[in-house]
């Protein structure tokens, strides 16, 4: 959803990087059992999603026509339902078991200096909870939980991420946005499951992006459970499974569940 909503960086864009985001996301739509006319709909909706507007732009910077740009769209459409047709999401055991994995095999053979090795072991902590391979891992989470510096946190997370081994990056979140970044880990290891898998839920709701123009189905809203001990933690929780949440919509406090309330 943040790919749609804010785009890609401007930052050396090309026309390949555009096409192949295009592909990424259409994989989850399909995935969360989209139809056409709503992807579309999303797709070319240029004021409310920047990814849209960058789509409908050409190599030479103008905009396309709208045959073009339908055209290019019911292609990409049509290629990346017959590859999620052969490679489908996986399920949530499946990712949970891919976790559990990765977590034995880095604990049994795992050769990493002290810090890189603690910083990865609560990583894979994150991964586990969430109960996914892609992660969103925020520096500060890490630097508590390790007991580390922030500075000493997010330099040991980019060497992970560099040697590529044991995490990689993802996606890169937006510090004005507060996002942090998205990683996959273990993916050396997890490519041997085959394709690896995306978040063990859905990872796009079409109810979550646009409401619903008159004669376009729209999939069902999911709905996601989640535990957390206060507001900031339950922004966390809900940042990393996905969920884009408005802060101000969130009440100002939590009551904490007692134990035998009915």
């Amino acid at each position: 959803m943040d790919a749609l909503i804010e785009g890609l960086p401007n930052t050396h864009i090309t026309r390949g990087q555009i096409i192949k985001e295009l592909r990424r996301i259409m994989c989850s739509m399909h995935h969360a059992q989209w139809s056409y006319a709503n992807a579309h709909n999303v797709l070319t909706d240029q004021a409310k999603y920047r990814f849209a507007l960058q789509l409908a732009t050409n190599e030479r910077g103008r905009q396309s026509s709208t045959p073009i740009i339908n055209k290019e769209i019911r292609k990409h459409w049509d290629a990346t339902a017959k590859v999620v047709a052969t490679r489908p999401a996986w399920s949530k055991e499946k990712a949970v078991e891919a976790v559990d994995h990765a977590t034995a095999t880095f604990h049994t053979s795992a050769d990493l200096p002290a810090t890189q090795h603690l910083v990865m072991s609560h990583i894979l902590d994150l991964a586990a909870e969430y109960g996914t391979t892609k992660v969103t891992i925020p520096v500060r989470v890490i630097a508590e939980r390790a007991g580390i510096s922030r500075s000493t946190a997010h330099r040991t997370i980019k060497e992970l991420a560099d040697a590529g081994e044991w995490l990689s990056l993802v996606r890169r979140g937006n510090y004005r946005t507060r996002k942090a970044n998205v990683y996959r880990i273990a993916p050396k290891l997890l490519n041997i499951w085959g394709v690896t898998p995306p978040k063990s839920h859905a990872y796009l709701s079409p109810t979550s992006l646009s409401p619903t123009p008159e004669g376009v189905e729209m999939s069902n809203a999911i709905t996601l459970t989640v535990t957390a001990r206060d507001i900031p933690h339950l922004l966390e929780v809900l940042s990393a499974q996905g969920v884009a949440v408005d802060a101000q919509q969130l009440p100002a406090n939590v009551v904490p569940i007692r134990k035998g309330t009915p």
